[in-house]
C-alpha cells in the first residue's frame, strides 16, 4: 500500500546522505593538489619556503650531476649529462637517445648558476661548480683564433677518405658517443668555431670573473680579450654569394646585415639562387655536390652559413653587457632582424637551431635583462601579449601539438624567465601569469630523495636537413634555467625590485 511505498524514502535519503559524505575525502583531497587558478587572480602562490627548498634541492642535483673527473673521450670533468636525442631510433644501434660531451651543454647552465650565486651569495655550493665548468668551456677554446667551438677533437669513428689512413693526428671534433659510421654523417660534424659558443663563452668569463668579485675561487679570474666585436664584424650576411635553404624558405632574405652564424668560408656560387645553387642544394650529400665537406678539413655544414635570430640576440647580449651595441657593425641590423621575427610572430620556425616556441621570448628578454631594453621596446609588447594570450590554464605554456610534458616544462620555464627578465610587472600586468607559471614547475619538479629536477625538453636543434630529427636535451639545463627563475622571483618578490643582471 502506499504507506509501505513511503517507507521507502528515509532510505533513499540515508543512502544518498552516506555517498555524498564518503566522496567528500575526495573532492577535499582534489581540491588540495590542483589549486584553483583563476583566469585572472591567481588564488595560489608558492611560499618563501618552498622556492628556498626547490633551489636548495635543485642546486644539490646540478652538483651530483656534475662529473668530477675526465675519462678519456668518454666524459669531462666539469660537464653535466647532455643528450643528442634522435626522433627515430638509430637503425644500427636501436637507440635514440646518446650521452653527448660539448660546450654547449655546460654553458648555459654555468650562466644560469653563476646568476643564482650574484644575486644569492649564501649558496655556497655554486662557486665550486662554477671553477669546474669555467675551466673545461675554456678546453674548448681554439688557441690560434682564441674562438670557442662545440666539440672536442678526437679521432673519428671511420676512414673519412679512402686515399687517406687516419693517424693519431686526425682528429675531428664530433661528439664522443654517436656513432658516425658513413662519410655522409660527418657532413655534420668537425664544423669551425661559431658565434653561438663565442657569445656565450664570453658571457660565461664575464660571469665567472664577477663572482670572483665576492668570494675567492680555485681557477684564476679569465682575462677577457680586447676588440670582442671584430669577429662578429667580420662574419655578416652581407655581398655573400650564398644562402642557406632553410633562410631562404623562411624569408630571412638576402644581406640583411645581420651576424652569421660559423666563423669560416663558405662555398660561393656565381650567385644565389641559380640552377647551380638548387642542383647542389638538392644533391648536397652525393659527392656531385660541391657542398659536401671533405671530411678532415674544419667547414661549415654543407659549406653554407646561416643567419639565426637566436644566435643574433644572443650576440646582443654579450654586446650589451660590454657597452659595445653602439660601436659594433651589424647591431643595427640585427635588431631589425629580431623585429621581423616578433613582427612575423611564426615562433616554431623562427629559429633554425632552437625549435622550442618561447626561446625567442627568452632570448629578446635576455637583452633586455642587459640594458638594451630601448631598441626593443614594440618588440617587447607584442612578445608580452603573445605570452599572455598563450598561456595555459594551469600556468604552463606548451609546444603547438606535442604532448610530451618535458617540452611543456621547457617552454613553461622559457617563458617564466622572459617575463621575469622584461620586469615592469605591474605595468605589464604580469603578476599573475608569473605565479601560475611558478606553481605549474614547482608541481612538475621530480622528487628524488633529497635531489630535485626538472626534465628537460629540446634546448636546440641539428639545423637544416636535420632539425626535425636530431635535438640535445638535457635535465640539467632545464633544471638550471628553473632555478635561475626561481632565484630572481625570489629576489623581486623579497626586494620589491625588477630583474636586471647581477652586477650590471
Amino acid at each position: 500500500d502506499w504507506r509501505s511505498k513511503l517507507g521507502i524514502i528515509p532510505s533513499l535519503i540515508s543512502f544518498i546522505s552516506i555517498s555524498l559524505f564518503c566522496l567528500i575525502p575526495f573532492w577535499v583531497h582534489s581540491q588540495s593538489i590542483e589549486p584553483v587558478v583563476n583566469d585572472d587572480i591567481n588564488t595560489f602562490t608558492l611560499s618563501s619556503a618552498e622556492v628556498k627548498a626547490d633551489i636548495e634541492s635543485g642546486l644539490l642535483f646540478l652538483e651530483t650531476e656534475q662529473r668530477k673527473e675526465t675519462n678519456g673521450y668518454a666524459f669531462y670533468e666539469g660537464e653535466w649529462p647532455n643528450y643528442i636525442c634522435l626522433k627515430k631510433p638509430y637503425k644500427l644501434k636501436g637507440k635514440s637517445k646518446f650521452y653527448d660531451s660539448n660546450n654547449f651543454g655546460i654553458l648555459p647552465i654555468h650562466n644560469s648558476l653563476a646568476t643564482v650565486f650574484l644575486l644569492f651569495p649564501a649558496y655556497i655550493s655554486i662557486p665550486s661548480m662554477l671553477t669546474k665548468s669555467m675551466q673545461q668551456i675554456m678546453t674548448y677554446q681554439t688557441d690560434s683564433s682564441k674562438t670557442f667551438g662545440f666539440w672536442h677533437g678526437m679521432p673519428p669513428d671511420i676512414q673519412l677518405r679512402k686515399n687517406r689512413k687516419n693517424n693519431s693526428d686526425s682528429l675531428i671534433k664530433r661528439p664522443n658517443h654517436f656513432p658516425l659510421t658513413t662519410r655522409i654523417a660527418n657532413n655534420f660534424v668537425n664544423v669551425v668555431d661559431d658565434a653561438d659558443d663565442q657569445a656565450q663563452a664570453i658571457m660565461a668569463m664575464l660571469l665567472y670573473n664577477r663572482v670572483s668579485g665576492s668570494v675567492e675561487l680555485d681557477f684564476q679570474p679569465i682575462v677577457i680579450p680586447d676588440s670582442l666585436q671584430f669577429i662578429f664584424e667580420k662574419y655578416r650576411d652581407n655581398g655573400r654569394k650564398n644562402i642557406l635553404y632553410y633562410d631562404l624558405k623562411h624569408g630571412t632574405g638576402y644581406n640583411t646585415g645581420a651576424f652569421l652564424t660559423w666563423f669560416g668560408k663558405e662555398y660561393d656560387f656565381i650567385k644565389p639562387g641559380g640552377i647551380a645553387y638548387y642542383f647542389n642544394n638538392y644533391t648536397c650529400y652525393f659527392k656531385i655536390s660541391c657542398l659536401r665537406s671533405n671530411g678532415y678539413d674544419s667547414h661549415i655544414p654543407f659549406k653554407t652559413n646561416d643567419v639565426d635570430v637566436i644566435v643574433n640576440a644572443n650576440i646582443l647580449v654579450m654586446l650589451a653587457n660590454f657597452n659595445l651595441l653602439e660601436t659594433t657593425k651589424g647591431v643595427r641590423e640585427s635588431f631589425e632582424l629580431i623585429h621581423e621575427k616578433v613582427v612575423e610572430s611564426d615562433f616554431e620556425s623562427a629559429s633554425l637551431y632552437y625549435p622550442n616556441r618561447y626561446q625567442l621570448h627568452l632570448a629578446v628578454s635576455r637583452i633586455v635583462e642587459a640594458g638594451a631594453g630601448r631598441y626593443l621596446q614594440n618588440d617587447v609588447s607584442l612578445l608580452i601579449s603573445d605570452l599572455q594570450s598563450t598561456q595555459n590554464h594551469d600556468g604552463s605554456w606548451s609546444v603547438k601539438n606535442v604532448k610530451d610534458n618535458a617540452e611543456t616544462i621547457q617552454s613553461t620555464v622559457n617563458g617564466l624567465l622572459a617575463l621575469l627578465n622584461f620586469g615592469n610587472f605591474e605595468a605589464n600586468h604580469t603578476i599573475p601569469n608569473i605565479e601560475k607559471a611558478m606553481v605549474f614547475l614547482h608541481q612538475n619538479a621530480i622528487q628524488e630523495g633529497s635531489l630535485k629536477y626538472w626534465k628537460g625538453g629540446k634546448f636546440f636543434c641539428g639545423g637544416l636537413h636535420i632539425r626535425n630529427l636530431v635535438s640535445w636535451k638535457s635535465d640539467c639545463i632545464t633544471t638550471a634555467f628553473v632555478l635561475e627563475a626561481y632565484a630572481k622571483y625570489r629576489s623581486v618578490s623579497e626586494h620589491k625590485g625588477d630583474v636586471g643582471l647581477p652586477g650590471n
